[in-house]
């Protein structure tokens, strides 16, 4: 009997919920389908009464979106750089187009005529008003109260003459260890001076190598001073002339390459000027008993005797007979080792 009681009240409430939820959806039917399809969209404004209405009008609005300003172009900002001009502390002007735009910097840099060390040292020496404008000729400027201008690269050179501060020289080369500038003043003298005292726009190292342009007459040598350099080309000669009143003299003679492994292509003779103006040789070169430096990629050949009668002048001849250029190094004082500069 209970069994029965509450099976047909189970039934009821199953029953009661399948009815509730019907009702449900044929109001949600209702709401969404019917009245949207059935009902014409109204002309003016009709107050909401019911929730189901309400439903009805917010599914048929239509969605609100918000009108944003539209600009077919981009927003030009020419007229407000116009009003601003920037105030530059350095550097060129960046050059800017008609509309703005600034010019690619490849392009800049191709119109902007690029500066070299040559053209500095030109307008240096503009400044001073020596060179020409538009030279492309090197220069220099004297930084000594007084610079000695010389035969050749070395103290053992005599003067010729000499040039004061600030004055400007054309730069024609240096020697090996760029020690001694050949230069040109600017009344066309030509001589070497000492590099430490000319000021230079330039590395030296990037100054050719000068060739020694050989005197017509004999090189004053002075025996007291430490040595002298100087090249020789194939086939030719150099004569320097001196005097001597020690009781021994002694020539040491180094050069670079070595050209006297098989043949004396490099030496020298010394002469004494007799009376009556004969030259009578009083000695040559020979190979010293020992290598003095150790290396045989520098050539030695020395001189040694005395005493040399005072007050005469003589003469020292050097030669290359080789096929190659030598640099050479000539001293008076009884070295082991390379000394010129």
């Amino acid at each position: 009997m209970m069994t029965n009681i509450r099976s047909m009240v189970t039934l009821i409430l199953v029953l009661l919920v399948l009815a509730i939820i019907g009702v449900s959806l044929w109001v949600l039917w209702q709401a969404f389908f019917v009245e949207v399809s059935d009902t014409p969209a109204p002309t003016a404004p009709t107050p909401v009464s019911t929730a189901t209405n309400a439903l009805a009008e917010v599914s048929a609005s239509p969605t609100f979106t918000p009108e944003l300003p539209q600009f077919k172009e981009p927003i030009e900002v020419t007229a407000l750089e116009a009003t601003v001009t920037p105030t530059l502390i350095a550097g060129p002007s960046t050059p800017v187009t008609a509309n703005g735009a600034t010019p690619d910097a490849n392009a800049a840099a191709a119109e902007t005529p690029a500066v070299t060390e040559t053209s500095a040292v030109t307008e240096t020496a503009t400044a001073a008003g020596t060179p020409t404008p538009g030279s492309t000729a090197i220069y220099g400027q004297v930084q000594a109260a007084s610079l000695n201008l010389r035969q050749g690269p070395g103290t053992a050179y005599a003067p010729i003459g000499a040039v004061g501060e600030e004055s400007q020289l054309v730069i024609l080369g240096r020697n090996a260890d760029g020690s001694w500038l050949h230069v040109r003043t600017a009344d066309g003298q030509e001589g070497w001076v000492a590099a430490q005292f000319v000021g230079l726009a330039v590395d030296i190292d990037r100054l050719p190598l000068a060739t020694l342009s050989l005197p017509s007459g004999p090189v004053s040598l002075n025996l007291r001073s430490s040595s002298v350099a100087g090249r020789l080309a194939p086939g030719q000669e150099i004569e320097y002339t001196f005097f001597e009143d020690q009781v021994e003299t002694v020539f040491i003679l180094m050069f670079r390459p070595n050209v006297n492994l098989n043949n004396r292509h490099v030496q020298f003779r010394l002469y004494s000027h007799e009376s009556g103006g004969q030259l009578k040789e009083i000695g040559a070169s020979s190979y010293p008993g020992v290598d003095r430096d150790g290396n045989l990629t520098t050539g030695e050949m020395i001189w040694r005797g005395g005493p040399l009668t005072p007050g005469v002048r003589n003469f020292l001849h050097l030669t290359n007979s080789g096929d190659q250029v030598i640099d050479y190094c000539l001293t008076t004082r009884d070295i082991y080792e390379w000394s010129c500069p």
